[in-house]
């Protein structure tokens, strides 16, 4: 099943990407929920997406953890979302994605 899902990549920013793999829904999911409670206060929240890599469409994503780009979307209104499947906020020419449903 094919779900379009909102990223925030280190290289990339926002994207939205259409994810089959379970794993890759996991992980974007768990990114948020980190991003919400690094953004509270809980310095520990993104440790875990460190090093972290995932694969959609044929391409790399790597989540973002620096706290300075996410107060930077923040505070911009980019991040002003609840839900990793709230899509269709990208302006034209913005990057989507997806993971093939692999």
């Amino acid at each position: 099943m094919q779900r379009r899902m909102v990223f925030v990549d280190r290289d990339r920013g926002l994207v939205e990407v259409d994810v089959g793999r379970d794993e890759v829904a996991t992980l974007i999911g768990r990114h948020h929920q980190a991003i919400g409670r690094r953004l509270g206060g809980d310095e520990e929240a993104l440790d875990d997406f460190e090093d972290a890599e995932v694969s959609i469409d044929g391409a790399t994503y790597r989540p973002e953890t620096d706290l300075e780009v996410l107060v930077s979307l923040y505070w911009a209104g980019e991040l002003d979302y609840q839900d990793p499947y709230d899509v269709g906020f990208l302006e034209e020419g913005q990057e989507e994605a997806g993971d093939g449903g692999e």
